[in-house]
């Protein structure tokens, strides 16, 4: 209703919107739905708890099988049923205490992959974080994001509308229901490959607090020239009206895809009781929707500019050696070195701000205050 002769979700013209006062300052208040492309569910167990970010289908490739399977999962933050042991070899094994239900499909196994971390998965999920206040993720590596796999459901593509999935304990002290559409893979703009011929997106960690378009501006045109193909953005509050028209642009030009990661559509979840407004999250929702269309994810914050290989800093170089590394050591990431920089937000002196006059803000503050 907003925008029925757009392909994509623009806020529209003052002139053709209803109950919107023509004040620009009041452009702040429109939802954030409407300034994005993709809605997650966001949908809460009934102890409050346990957070669903979207129901998913998952393409998963079998052994000896020439076409993945699809699986169905959820991806999700908090504190679920589950116990984890040690085997005789030491091995953790987990075990989710409850089930996944669809349809006339009922009480089906569920799976529980958690994050790994330097310590026992027992010691990042249940013991790390217990002096904050919130089942989630928080600082202290408490771990509590994670992936729901429902293997035994069957997703019926024949299907226009697909019944809830429903996650349940055999007490009912633990259960979530969600009717979401699934989340799945998309491909999004033009094949872009670098010289070396992968395809990368970037998932970029949620963003806030920016009200000068200069730096997302920079930072896209910055990461499409070392051979970004596309970026992820899982916004929390770039709402300002200059912000937004700037997104636009990337977005019809399908450089990049908007998330809704506000407050407002999490129910203060990726703003208030989880760690750095969800970032886990956020990476393992864009990994799973870009799984198979991609060659490589690149995984950042807005304030971290990632540098390839001299002379020209592109990462194709970068990804050579990712890809050498997972075929002859089975590595399934690499990481970078950092140096710490100027931030934006500092405040030069006036023989600095005087020799940077009329520099683009990647030049203003790129002093290498430390080394790796």
């Amino acid at each position: 209703l907003m925008h029925p002769k757009s392909k994509y979700a623009i806020s529209p013209p003052l002139k053709n919107s209803a109950h919107i006062d023509g004040d620009s300052k009041n452009m702040n208040d429109l939802p954030a739905a409407l300034m994005s492309d993709v809605e997650h569910a966001f949908v809460r167990s009934n102890d409050g708890k346990f957070i669903a970010i979207d129901r998913y289908i998952i393409p998963y490739d079998i052994l000896r099988s020439r076409k993945p399977r699809d699986l169905i999962g959820v991806v999700g933050d908090g504190e679920v049923p589950l116990t984890i042991t040690t085997n005789e070899l030491g091995d953790e094994m987990i075990e989710a205490g409850f089930t996944c239900s669809m349809g006339n499909q009922l009480d089906t196994r569920a799976t529980v992959l958690l994050m790994k971390g330097d310590k026992t998965y027992e010691e990042h999920y249940f013991k790390r974080g217990e002096k904050y206040k919130t089942p989630f993720s928080t600082n202290g590596d408490r771990f509590r994001t994670l992936i729901i796999v429902c293997e035994e459901l069957f997703f019926d593509k024949s299907l226009s509308r697909h019944p809830p999935l429903i996650l349940k304990s055999p007490d009912s002290k633990f259960s979530l229901r969600i009717g979401s559409t699934f989340a799945r893979q998309m491909k999004e703009g033009d094949n872009v490959k670098n010289p070396h011929g992968k395809q990368l997106v970037h998932c970029l960690n949620p963003v806030y607090g920016l009200t000068d378009p200069r730096w997302i501006i920079e930072y896209l045109e910055y990461h499409r020239a070392i051979g970004v193909s596309h970026v992820h953005i899982y916004n929390v509050n770039l709402h300002a009206p200059s912000v937004q028209q700037v997104l636009e642009v990337y977005r019809r030009q399908k450089f990049i895809t908007r998330h809704d990661w506000s407050d407002n559509a999490s129910k203060g979840y990726t703003t208030h009781v989880t760690y750095e407004h969800a970032k886990w999250a956020a990476q393992t929702d864009c990994a799973i929707r870009n799984r198979r269309i991609y060659d490589y994810a690149l995984f950042s914050d807005i304030d971290e500019v990632a540098f390839g290989a001299l002379p020209d800093g592109k990462l194709g170089p970068a990804l050579d050696v990712c890809e050498k590394a997972k075929k002859n050591g089975g590595k399934v990431a690499c990481s970078f070195n950092s140096n710490t920089v100027t931030s934006i937000y500092t405040k030069l002196n006036d023989e600095e701000e005087a020799s940077m006059e009329n520099k683009l803000l990647l030049e203003r503050y790129n002093h290498v205050e430390a080394d790796p």
